[in-house]
């Protein structure tokens, strides 16, 4: 006599687990990507990945601009300086990679053009602080020049 019981208990848990599914709503499928930005292998969508770009952009032409106003020179100075160029012109890299990957998009080649702009601007304050200071690159070693570099 137990059996019919727990056969009944099991039909009714299975229509009320029923109805707690049909009224849980539709279900959606989902495909991943397909509605969303573009998502870098670090798992930052695009859009994060060019505003963080166009800022660090912005602070490091501040930075470089700060530095050249003030007028020091020397071989700190001049690596400083080269330093963020090499930072400015990375920057300009990635925000003009993900301008190539989407031509159609005028914020991002509008991006990518200033970002150049940075860059070279960056690029001309490192080899101006290296010419002024008479040396065509920095030096490798602290060492004397042997008598066969003179």
């Amino acid at each position: 006599m137990r059996a019919p019981l727990h056969i009944g208990a099991a039909f009714g848990l299975a229509l009320a687990t029923a109805g707690c599914v049909r009224n849980a709503g539709p279900t959606e499928t989902v495909n991943p990507g397909v509605g969303r930005p573009p998502v870098d292998p670090q798992g930052r969508d695009e859009h994060e990945g060019v505003g963080m770009y166009e800022r660090q952009l912005e602070s490091l032409n501040a930075e470089r601009a700060k530095k050249v106003s003030t007028g020091e020179v020397g071989f700190e100075v001049c690596e400083q300086l080269c330093d963020l160029m090499a930072r400015t012109c990375y920057a300009k890299d990635q925000l003009c990679e993900i301008a190539d990957d989407h031509k159609g998009v005028e914020s991002y080649q509008r991006l990518c053009r200033e970002a150049k702009l940075y860059c070279s601007d960056a690029v001309d304050s490192c080899e101006t602080c290296v010419e002024r200071d008479g040396q065509t690159e920095p030096p490798s070693s602290t060492e004397p020049p042997t008598s066969s570099e003179s």
